[in-house]
């Protein structure tokens, strides 16, 4: 489960031309209703729409909010432009974890132009008294040089 939000005053993005197109049934723009905010606590994340998800039980509005796509298939201009907003500024994907290397445990995080990278330590998402997850804040770069210029797409 991804959380992806771009900073105030972020700084635009250009798209890149080699970004590959979204499926057609992803193109359709689908509206909330009027008023409608979604915003989750962690734990909430995890232990309810991401637990649903892995067994398979569908919840209200679940394709409409929390969007099942590879965000590292595609740049993340397209996906702001192509998938509604679940409040300000704030995205929520359901995207598979690949690695790096066949039998590595290191993620990939190369997208189209550009790489997601780690910051700060893990947060431990804790539930009566229990760890039940962890998240890592990510901060995405534009390759434009050898080491990417840090953009405003903040990933979670």
């Amino acid at each position: 489960m991804t959380k992806g939000r771009q900073a105030r005053g972020a700084t635009p993005l250009r798209l890149p031309p080699q970004a590959p197109p979204l499926p057609p049934e992803q193109q359709q723009p689908i509206l909330v209703p009027i008023g409608f905010q979604f915003n989750p606590t962690d734990l909430e994340l995890v232990t309810y729409y991401l637990r649903k998800k892995l067994i398979g039980e569908d919840f209200p509005l679940s394709r409409i909010i929390i969007h099942e796509v590879n965000v590292y298939g595609y740049h993340m201009v397209t996906l702001a432009q192509t998938y509604p907003r679940a409040n300000d500024n704030e995205w929520y994907f359901f995207t598979p974890r690949e690695c790096k290397h066949v039998n590595g445990i290191c993620p990939n995080r190369m997208v189209v132009n550009g790489f997601w990278k780690a910051t700060g330590s893990l947060f431990k998402i804790v539930h009566q008294g229990q760890v039940v997850d962890s998240k890592r804040t990510l901060v995405f770069f534009e390759r434009e040089s050898k080491h990417g210029i840090k953009m405003n797409w903040i990933m979670h």
